[in-house]
């Protein structure tokens, strides 16, 4: 079993990776939480601080690396529609395909490499609630024009 720094340092777009963090501590039963919150706010129905306050509980470095799973499979269907095997997040394959549907594909780029300097920036002494809070807000533009 990989620790959180292994998981941390994977290229989250693989299968690999993915699936060992799904594994990892009962991640499987948290990812359905935060899916919803990444849904609720992109329907402008929920609060991104209070959001972040859950993803705080959970562990800011493992939801911020699941996170950059979840735009990588996000902007692979916007691009190409690519199997549902191909994703890092196979198994909400349908969820994300509406998911996907009106996101601003230059946003959403913006939006990735927001979060990747994010989960960098966790090994600083920066606040990871406040990290968490402005990643979320950003994600709450993603479908504005």
């Amino acid at each position: 079993q990989k620790t959180a720094y292994e998981i941390r340092n994977c290229d989250w777009s693989s299968d690999v990776c993915s699936s060992d963090l799904l594994l990892a501590g009962g991640f499987l039963e948290e990812r359905s939480g935060l899916f919803a919150d990444i849904q609720a706010l992109a329907a402008g129905e929920g609060d991104p601080v209070a959001c972040a306050g859950r993803w705080q509980a959970v562990g800011p470095l493992v939801c911020l690396g699941w996170l950059q799973g979840l735009v990588a499979d996000l902007i692979k269907l916007t691009l190409a529609g690519v199997q549902p095997g191909r994703l890092a997040n196979a198994d909400l394959a349908s969820s994300l395909h509406a998911l996907a549907e009106g996101l601003n594909l230059k946003k959403l780029y913006e939006f990735a490499d927001a979060v990747a300097d994010a989960h960098r920036l966790l090994a600083t002494p920066v606040d990871n609630l406040l990290l968490v809070e402005d990643i979320l807000i950003r994600w709450t533009t993603i479908r504005q024009e």
